[in-house]
């Protein structure tokens, strides 16, 4: 029995180990710079829809190499040398440990390495010193939009708000303020200089990008709710299942107020990363997904790419559904979400010719176009004239891949631009600000129209107006600072339980700390399903 006992935790412990290393060098290979907030809220949202070639990518290069390595141990080890010496002889135990101890080593150190690369990566110690600090950012500049006053114009105008997947100023010529000697998107270019665009400096530069803001619901969030998806709004809390942020105003509530009707627009499960009941739970939005297209026969029954449809798709159905807004005698809010630009490499773009050697950059260069044509087609709408157009690349990249090249000073932003704003501003405050995401909260409503009494909206800060925006009056270093501590029990109801998805290295350093004895008095366990284990270093 003692045998069996120690022959079992020996290869569980091997193939615990080879899993954890193979997995920490997937994820460094793949999704390098990812933040630790956004692996924790991939715990407690909702996976439907996840594409589907991150799951194979996992089970290719984590899943089966950790089995083949367990029986390659077992073959080597237990089989090999009592086939070739005698079952009874003390010579094949003796070979046998001469091959175990320095494959196990071996197997120690590798594991040992990419998992300490991924912790550093993470930023994990950081991220738990964070936690330690109190932030003091909500409860002395937080402007509850259930207690500031919105005027709306008499004649309400229609929103078409687009978030770009991925979408940055990077991708432009260094003399216009991108990254490099070609522009990939000359038709955004040419959208933000003939139109509104605020920047960071003289050039086309965007904003800042803050803890929780970095990956796409924490970015659709900040965008049209002015808030960081970590932050505490009186005692909220995040279930996936029947609520979201319940305390929380969003632009989807002012609007639905206002007599909008308001529809989501995407190419895939609405249900990943919360977005179905985000937008559902905050504005009565109508959710035209992958699974409504499935329903309503847009799409075959077995069709299915990249994470749902491609964009070709998505703006050829947005059409359709502008269109039977447009129908109504009440203004309409579309917001729509596309897909091709996403990590990695972005979905192949067969629509126009290939001029760029790498398939991301022939994407980004796609999905340029086919924007501008959308555009182009909205302006022939007989509605246009009394529509704002607002533009956002939700988040930078995270393709681990494709910016290897850049210079270690070069600061990469999310695109804007704005179409048609209905309200009157001087060209000085669009260039040289200090603006985040949640600036765009207040900044979307006064494009349409609205005046906001004291030009500020949850974190946000109008940014048409003389009013500074938080980075401006506080200091980015200091309001960045601020974002990254414990912000309270926030609105997913988190608390820091890294260890159970991390590596050797986060466990030791968690394990030494005391945010052991905080999480046994949370409710983090309750949260946790072991059927996530594989998912758990895999991004929203």
């Amino acid at each position: 029995m003692k045998k069996i006992l120690i022959f079992s935790f020996k290869y569980v412990l091997i193939a615990v180990v080879t899993f954890l290393g193979l997995s920490a060098k997937w994820y460094l290979n793949n999704y390098s710079g990812t933040k630790i907030e956004e692996m924790i809220f991939t715990l407690r949202a909702p996976l439907d829809g996840m594409e589907t070639g991150i799951m194979d990518s996992f089970q290719n290069y984590v899943l089966w190499p950790t089995a083949f390595i367990l029986i390659g141990f077992l073959l080597i080890i237990e089989l090999f040398p009592k086939i070739k010496l005698s079952r009874k002889s003390k010579e094949s135990k003796t070979l046998a440990l001469k091959v175990e101890i320095p494959l196990v080593i071996l197997l120690l150190l590798f594991s040992f390495n990419h998992s300490l690369a991924m912790y550093h990566d993470l930023n994990i110690k950081g991220y738990l010193e964070n936690q330690a600090n109190s932030s003091t950012l909500y409860e002395e500049h937080y402007a509850d939009p259930n207690s500031v006053e919105l005027s709306f114009p008499e004649n309400k105008p229609n929103l078409i708000h687009i978030f770009l997947e991925s979408m940055e100023t990077t991708y432009t010529t260094k003399e216009i303020g991108g990254a490099y000697d070609y522009n990939l998107i000359p038709n955004l270019t040419e959208i933000a200089r003939n139109n509104v665009s605020f920047s960071a400096n003289e050039q086309l530069t965007g904003g800042y990008i803050t803890k929780s803001t970095h990956f796409t619901i924490g970015a659709l969030l900040a965008h049209t709710a002015g808030i960081p998806l970590s932050i505490s709004i009186h005692g909220n809390s995040y279930s996936g299942y029947g609520t979201f942020l319940p305390g929380a105003v969003s632009i989807g509530d002012v609007l639905n107020e206002e007599g909008y009707n308001q529809v989501l627009s995407i190419g895939s499960d609405a249900k990943f990363g919360g977005r179905k009941d985000y937008f559902t739970y905050h504005g009565e939005y109508e959710i035209y997904d992958y699974n409504h297209a499935l329903d309503t026969g847009l799409i075959p029954e077995d069709y299915k790419v990249w994470w749902g449809f491609e964009d070709e798709k998505l703006y050829s159905f947005a059409k359709d559904q502008i269109l039977e807004l447009a129908e109504s005698d009440r203004p309409f809010n579309f917001t729509m979400l596309t897909a091709d630009t996403h990590h990695p490499d972005g979905y192949k773009c067969d629509l126009y010719e290939k001029i760029y050697p790498e398939q991301y950059s022939n994407v980004i260069h796609c999905a340029d176009q086919q924007v501008q044509e959308f555009i182009d087609w909205i302006k022939e709408q007989d509605f246009y004239d009394n529509t704002v157009i607002v533009i956002n690349g939700d988040h930078n990249s995270m393709d681990p891949n494709y910016f290897t090249d850049l210079s270690e000073d070069y600061r990469r932003a999310p695109y804007n631009s704005i179409i048609n704003a209905h309200t009157e501003y001087r060209d000085a405050n669009l260039k040289n600000r200090t603006f985040y995401t949640m600036d765009w909260y207040p900044t979307i409503l006064a494009a349409m129209g609205v005046e906001i009494e004291g030009d500020r909206l949850a974190l946000g800060t109008n940014m048409f107006s003389e009013r500074p925006t938080l980075m401006e009056e506080l200091g980015r270093a200091y309001v960045k600072d601020q974002l990254r501590w414990d912000m309270g029990t926030g609105p997913l109801s988190l608390s820091p339980c890294p260890f159970l998805y991390l590596s050797t290295p986060c466990l030791l350093h968690f394990l030494s700390t005391p945010y052991l004895s905080h999480f046994l008095s949370t409710p983090c366990l309750s949260h946790f399903s072991i059927s996530r284990l594989p998912l758990l270093i895999v991004l929203s």
